[in-house]
């Protein structure tokens, strides 16, 4: 499980990553789940992470009614 959560994790920042060259400023929405379920503080994470270390992108994370 820890291994398909670190592979989806590096897919999307690659994703992220190509997406963003040659742009000035992207925004990305990430549907995290409901802010009390399991998936809500790992997009978090993933938001926080994209926007601390990846110029030009900006991460907002939003809550859903399903993960």
């Amino acid at each position: 499980m820890k291994t398909v959560l670190a592979k989806t994790i590096l897919a999307i920042l690659l994703v992220v990553l190509i997406g963003s060259c040659g742009q000035q400023q992207t925004l990305l929405s990430v549907a995290a789940g409901p802010s009390g379920g399991t998936w809500h503080p790992i997009g978090g994470m993933i938001g926080n992470i994209v926007n601390r270390y990846v110029d030009g992108v900006r991460v907002n994370v939003e809550s859903t009614e399903g993960g």
